[in-house]
């Protein structure tokens, strides 16, 4: 084991049958920002090249404190580029670049968990297939779990066999009583999804959600795979309560922001931006909306002109007190 004092904890996650906890041992001293990403269905962490590592994955299954932690180790030496890498959980001790889903990255490039070079396949029992009144395949349940009722589902449209989508579902009878109606929790299509959830049309990803007890976050993208909206379940108890946090944000199919809308921790208040742009994408004007439900803008409270270069040409506060500001075309402060 390397370096035994010098043990950082990066992630942990929690589902209904298994506690993953993600650490690492090293002399490095420097911070490896540990960022968690639900869009890549990602963690990444910053590394020294010059340094050695050993990422340490232990796993507890069940509901049984007392049962005893398994154990994955990976060794990281000498990595000169940047990297992606699916960790299928088997005990043991490995080395990084000889892992089978381990794929070194160009500068710039964004991971891509989705790629032919990442073909990773988790073999799964089926358990039982559904179907529609006309005859087609519903629903494929498979087992994830012997003994336990955490299905990975795979559904299938009842017109367009192209469009699916895919899943985790706890498939048991019992009573939500959360829900006005009291039905069980099968009777509800969305109540019993956990986890990552897909959607594909014509083997194309075209949406994704992440679950837990219901939708923390949620991204469409168009048919190019550039991203249309984006969801995020904002939290009750957030760890920077003066921060703006993103709750919802729709794009353009250039990339451009069309509209978003932001939530303020510290007076619990919302607000809406929204873009406007000139035939050549660039933009022209950003107004600022209050508003109470995240959906209708109510009074404008800042507005903000741009130059063709995308310099900012005049920035007017509304709210809470009126004030105006004029620039120049190279940025500077017009005195008037």
């Amino acid at each position: 084991m390397l370096y035994p004092n010098e043990h950082q904890q990066l992630f942990a996650c929690e589902s209904y049958y298994h506690t993953l906890n993600i650490s690492i041992r090293t002399k490095d001293s420097t911070h490896l920002n540990p960022t968690s990403d639900h869009k890549l269905q990602a963690g990444l962490i910053e590394i020294n090249k010059d340094q050695e590592y050993e990422l340490e994955i232990s796993r507890k299954k069940g509901f049984d404190n007392t049962s005893g932690l398994e154990y994955m180790k990976v060794q990281i030496s000498k990595l000169n580029t940047n990297g992606q890498v699916i960790i299928p959980f088997k005990e043991g001790a490995y080395k990084l670049k000889e892992m089978k889903f381990f794929d070194p990255l160009d500068l710039g490039e964004s991971p891509d968990f989705f790629s032919s070079r990442a073909a990773f396949k988790n073999e799964m029992k089926l358990d039982s297939t559904s179907h529609y009144t006309n005859g087609s395949v519903k629903a494929k349940y498979f087992i994830q779990y012997p003994n336990y009722p955490l299905y990975y589902v795979e559904e299938f449209d009842s017109i367009s066999k192209e469009m699916t989508a895919a899943g985790f579902r706890m498939l048991i009878k019992q009573v939500d009583y959360w829900a006005i109606n009291k039905k069980a929790v099968w009777s509800n299509t969305n109540l019993n999804k956990y986890g990552y959830w897909e959607y594909f049309k014509e083997g194309v990803r075209t949406k994704h959600e992440l679950w837990a007890g219901g939708l923390m976050e949620e991204f469409h993208w168009y048919s190019v795979g550039k991203l249309k909206y984006e969801f995020h379940q904002s939290t009750p108890y957030p760890q920077n309560k003066d921060s703006e946090v993103l709750k919802f944000a729709h794009y353009l199919s250039n990339g451009n922001m069309d509209h978003r809308c932001f939530s303020n921790n510290s007076n619990r208040s919302s607000f809406l931006e929204f873009y406007t742009y000139d035939n050549k994408g660039r933009i022209l004007l950003l107004e600022r909306y209050s508003c109470i439900d995240g959906i209708s803008p109510e009074k404008l409270i800042h507005r903000s002109l741009y130059y063709p270069n995308g310099q900012l040409k005049m920035s007017e506060e509304i709210k809470p007190s009126y004030q105006i500001k004029y620039f120049n075309n190279d940025g500077t402060e017009k005195k008037i």
